[in-house]
């Protein structure tokens, strides 16, 4: 008979069941976060060695912050029932377990919270914690742990073994519990058989299925009956044992197998092209065969990466610059003109700018040479007489010769470079040339 225990019966025993969870979350034994989010609410109510924790639906949402709502957390418990991982208690189990309470009117047989176990390996437990776990058990008249009655579960099966009903840590398998508390169709009430509620495949192809870890399945359990009925149907069409087994060739590589390995089971046509695609004959056509990866048209998932296009034929990433904006793969940029990628990951050389065109030489000027030859104050005054002057006086001796003297007290040779410059500028002035 299934009973409550006493409060804090086994205190003071150091074993923290929320680091098993941590543990097993790494092991990927849990299918989904939210199987891992209610166990750890299960592992923080209950006892160390996993019992009982007796919480209403809504608690447990409360429990969790607020981050799954109600039907999350009734489908995070079957999850985890059927994994073998927790064990529900059933409807008559339940009132069972608060007989008491309710002969004193402490609570009411219509609003009864979910019992739940967390199924803690025996193997878990340090030697000296699991025999101070028994001692207490034994006191309280529960069957002890040990690899029978709690074993280590299984990646991929939902069956457990169940241990003796006459103590109340019966552990039942209850694949088929939910959370409506319906009653279980399977091993319920058994009474110390130590049978598997279901006999498991262990030919190649379906002890392959098996080993895949629950973290890379999206619904474990629905997706391996999906792939071992795939299997089944090839092995009655006529394909050998070796020639299925050879279908999961490369599955540990994959995060999610499940959709490449259902591509090559859909049917016996496309598990031969898989075969003759990947590795000849098959594994057991010839004495040896040389293996070459698939090609695509073989498993699309073995595809290269390509961009996924607008309806435009755009993609974003395609500027190693501006991976923000939308381009053509192959093509040009549209901010920078930069060349874009033609698939994603692509390294891209720098394209040398052209070189810089030389510039044109500037004209050259023609020098002041009133500048260097004369002092500032002399030109002055030449430019004075130029603007004031008016045409030259008809005394000259002969055109071009030394004009007479202004009196300005020069000498002759000085009055003679005078001229020579007033002649120079004159013909500069006729001929339109700039002077300074």
């Amino acid at each position: 008979m299934v009973r409550k225990r006493p409060l804090g019966a086994l205190k003071g025993i150091g074993f923290i069941p929320l680091l098993w969870v941590r543990d097993a979350l790494k092991a990927g034994l849990f299918s989904s976060t939210r199987a891992y989010t209610v166990a750890s609410v299960i592992a923080t109510a209950g006892d160390c060695d996993g019992r009982y924790c007796f919480l209403y639906l809504k608690g447990v949402v409360e429990r969790s912050g607020g981050t799954m709502s109600l039907p999350t957390v009734k489908r995070a418990i079957d999850d985890l029932v059927e994994a073998g991982l927790v064990r529900k208690l059933d409807r008559r189990q339940v009132r069972a377990f608060f007989a008491e309470d309710l002969a004193d009117g402490k609570r009411w047989g219509d609003r009864l919270p979910s019992v739940l176990e967390l199924l803690i390996p025996a193997s878990a437990y340090p030697e000296q914690t699991l025999k101070e776990i028994n001692e207490v058990r034994d006191r309280l008249g529960e069957g002890p742990l040990d690899e029978t009655t709690r074993p280590y579960p299984s990646v991929g099966t939902t069956a457990h073994l169940a241990e003796d009903d006459g103590s109340e840590s019966a552990t039942d398998g209850c694949p088929d519990t939910r959370s409506s508390n319906e009653a279980p169709a399977s091993v319920r009430d058994s009474v110390g058989t130590g049978e598997r509620s279901a006999p498991k495949r262990s030919d190649g192809p379906h002890r392959l299925i098996s080993r895949i870890p629950n973290i890379r399945l999206r619904e474990p359990a629905a997706d391996r009956r999906r792939l071992g009925r795939a299997v089944d149907d090839l092995l009655r069409q006529g394909l050998g044992v070796g020639d299925v087994t050879a279908l999961f060739n490369g599955m540990e590589g994959l995060r999610r197998p499940f959709p490449a390995l259902m591509h090559r089971l859909r049917g016996l046509k496309a598990a031969r092209a898989f075969l003759d695609g990947s590795l000849g004959r098959g594994v057991t056509g010839a004495g040896f065969f040389s293996p070459r990866w698939p090609t695509p048209d073989d498993d699309p998932f073995g595809r290269a990466p390509e961009f996924h296009l607008d309806s435009q034929g755009k993609a974003d990433g395609t500027c190693p610059e501006h991976s923000g904006v939308r381009n053509v793969p192959g093509g040009n940029c549209a901010l920078c003109g930069a060349r874009c990628r033609s698939t994603p990951g692509e390294l891209l050389h720098p394209v040398p700018a052209p070189a810089a065109r030389p510039e044109p030489p500037s004209p050259r000027e023609k020098p002041d040479l009133m500048g260097e030859w004369l002092d500032s104050d002399l030109v002055e005054r030449m430019r004075a007489s130029l603007a004031g002057g008016g045409e030259p006086s008809t005394a000259s001796a002969a055109p071009g010769g030394p004009r007479p003297s202004s009196g300005s007290g020069l000498s002759l040779r000085t009055r003679s470079t005078l001229d020579e410059l007033r002649g120079f500028l004159m013909d500069s002035r006729d001929r339109g040339v700039k002077t300074h």
